[in-house]
């Protein structure tokens, strides 16, 4: 058992995922965001898909104000010494609206959210999130305010790829690190971001097999092929669990490995 006292940080992300919950509308948990409110949710029904680069109208003033907020409030920021882990779109599932009926799907969903959860809590991991404006404002901002993750890299809308302007921030905080990525959703976003990282970073990150999701009706919530940006399945040398990476994780401190 951990026994490891909480921290201020330990106690926000417990308070937070003891929140989200997939099916319903989504919730603004900023409440600098508030005035946002009635676009996100009527966003969601959207996708977004319309408006991928947030030129019009509230997208364009939903993702300025994101990266206002972001930018002032960057306090944590990534060390050199430690490796880094993206997560890609990680909470859109609970923010979608979609409803999850199907037991073996449910309790696929409650493991994801909790290795997140978990991944979350990493002393020596530079946590950064690759994310869309209307679930960094609703959500993550919350979790970056108080310095649970390190920095966030904004996307397209609705697609992993780094948007044009962001490409400078994410070539800072990924070149030249020892990367491990995870999120959703396999073929999509998360095989779109994986790409941009590759072509960052030079090497093709690791990823974190059991805090990946697809979208799938026919099949359950964790693929059993995980796929680049190419569509080919990343090999199994390229992937660690949760438990193996929260090891290593902790072994950094202990400075008895620093990679896989």
């Amino acid at each position: 058992m951990n026994t490891r006292k909480k921290t201020t940080n330990d106690k926000l992300v417990d308070r937070i995922f003891s929140q989200i919950t997939p099916g319903k509308e989504p919730k603004v948990y900023n409440q600098q965001f508030q005035q946002y409110r009635d676009h996100i949710i009527s966003e969601v029904p959207n996708n977004g898909s319309f408006d991928p680069k947030y030129e019009l109208g509230k997208n364009r003033w939903l993702l300025e104000s994101c990266i206002k907020y972001r930018d002032a409030r960057n306090r944590t920021r990534c060390t050199s010494q430690n490796p880094v882990l993206v997560l890609i779109h990680p909470f859109y599932i609970f923010q979608s609206g979609r409803v999850i009926r199907h037991p073996e799907k449910k309790r696929e969903l409650a493991k994801y959210k909790e290795n997140i959860r978990n991944l979350l809590l990493a002393k020596n991991t530079d946590i950064v999130v690759f994310e869309t404006a209307k679930d960094y404002a609703s959500l993550t901002s919350v979790l970056h305010n108080e310095g649970a993750i390190a920095d966030v890299v904004f996307t397209l809308n609705e697609y992993g790829y780094i948007l044009e302007r962001e490409k400078p921030r994410a070539r800072e905080k990924l070149h030249n690190k020892h990367i491990t990525v995870c999120g959703m959703y396999d073929r999509t976003c998360f095989s779109q971001a994986h790409g941009d990282i590759e072509k960052i970073s030079g090497t093709p990150p690791c990823i974190i097999a059991d805090a990946i999701l697809q979208n799938s009706k026919s099949q359950g919530l964790f693929p059993s092929t995980y796929h680049n940006s190419n569509n080919q399945a990343i090999p199994k040398e390229y992937q660690v669990t949760t438990e193996e990476f929260l090891q290593i994780d902790k072994d950094r401190t202990q400075r008895k490995i620093r990679f896989y």
